[in-house]
């Protein structure tokens, strides 16, 4: 990422920050429900959905990735649609996929190359049956994939590689994280979905995964750490590499000995971020630490969905009294359960993950 792009960025959300300090955030009005619809409705800008109206009015992979289901169910067929042929068009005609494209139509990287970009763009793919965009970009598809597992695969073991990489926790340099190797699972299998080749075919990610990070109780967070993280935690089974009930409930439980659903679902960790951390994190300390994170925390109300209905209610519920407190989606917490904000920079608002929320709601009425 050039640092002229990475300048233009954050002055844009210093500025947003000093506003949000002067008048607070904005507030929609009617219950929770009303002001996610009006949240997802506002995303849509005519030409693809935007991850939020505040820090991030721009494009991110893995933001649609993870709401595009809820989007879909909630009949946003083809603005979903309309913002794959946008990254599409984008992506190909500069030769690779990107955590983010600017509001200038400019594919960056924050902070670098990220394995899981490839991952939700393939998921979102078939998740909206856009079986004619990957038969247009099909030689460009198998191109990037041919690029992930050069950059990001150790050919003999399969795992990630222990080097650093962007991914949904970016201020931490983390060492074949379990989510990233998530990401590569979700890969295989979403390659086999779409009927494209697939260089991860022999790569058994579930006997991987679990021999590799599973400790009989939960997963831990990369190759060379014990430490029992939110992320680590959700997405073996967001991603299905796992549906075995047993093991599911033996992570919440693990969540919850960490207290990593307190205030709010769900934190990444219980302490906050110190050492392995990027440069960034001088501008937003334990940003990505001891916070409670809303996309996380509805990844994690979905695998409660699917295994735990009463804990699923409970936290829902949580949710839901909050947005109507802050009469919006605010995208991160403190520990003690206000915004996260300092100097440089206040929580992002209005998020399209407020689809899920209203996906997730839709299951309890």
């Amino acid at each position: 990422m050039s640092l002229i792009i990475l300048a233009k960025e954050g002055y844009r959300m210093f500025r947003r920050t000093i506003n949000i300090r002067k008048h607070g955030y904005p507030r929609y009005d009617g219950n929770a429900e009303e002001i996610c619809n009006k949240i997802v409705k506002a995303c849509w800008n005519g030409t693809y959905l935007q991850t939020s109206l505040g820090n991030f009015p721009e494009f991110y992979m893995r933001d649609l990735g993870i709401s595009a289901d809820a989007l879909i169910s909630l009949g946003y067929e083809q603005e979903v649609y309309k913002s794959l042929q946008y990254c599409l068009n984008i992506y190909s005609a500069n030769g690779k996929i990107t955590t983010t494209i600017t509001p200038e139509n400019k594919p960056v990287d924050i902070f670098r190359y990220a394995p899981d970009s490839l991952a939700f763009l393939l998921r979102t793919l078939r998740a909206a049956k856009a079986d004619d965009l990957v038969k247009t970009y099909e030689p460009f598809l198998i191109e990037q994939v041919k690029l992930f597992k050069e950059q990001v695969i150790h050919d003999e073991s399969g795992l990630v590689n222990i080097k650093p990489y962007s991914s949904m926790r970016d201020h931490s340099r983390r060492k074949s994280s379990c989510y990233d190797n998530c990401m590569a699972a979700m890969i295989r299998s979403e390659l086999g979905r779409l009927g494209l080749e697939n260089p991860l075919k022999k790569y058994n990610y579930a006997d991987l995964i679990k021999l590799n990070f599973w400790n009989g109780n939960a997963f831990h967070d990369d190759l060379k750490s014990d430490k029992i993280t939110g992320d680590a935690n959700v997405f073996p089974f967001w991603c299905e590499v796992f549906n075995d009930t047993q093991m599911a409930k033996k992570s919440i439980a693990a969540i919850r000995h960490e207290k990593l659903d307190e205030p709010y679902p769900l934190r990444y960790e219980s302490g906050k971020l110190i050492g392995r951390t990027s440069p960034w994190t001088l501008f937003a300390p334990n940003y990505e630490g001891s916070t409670s994170w809303m996309h996380l925390g509805l990844c994690y109300l979905d695998v409660l969905s699917r295994h735990d209905s009463a804990l699923f209610k409970e936290s829902l519920d949580k949710i839901t009294r909050l947005i109507e407190k802050e009469g919006n989606m605010l995208e991160v917490y403190n520990e003690d359960g206000t915004p996260y904000g300092n100097f440089w920079y206040a929580a992002d608002d209005s998020l399209i993950w407020a689809a899920k929320y209203l996906q997730l709601r839709k299951t309890v009425i």
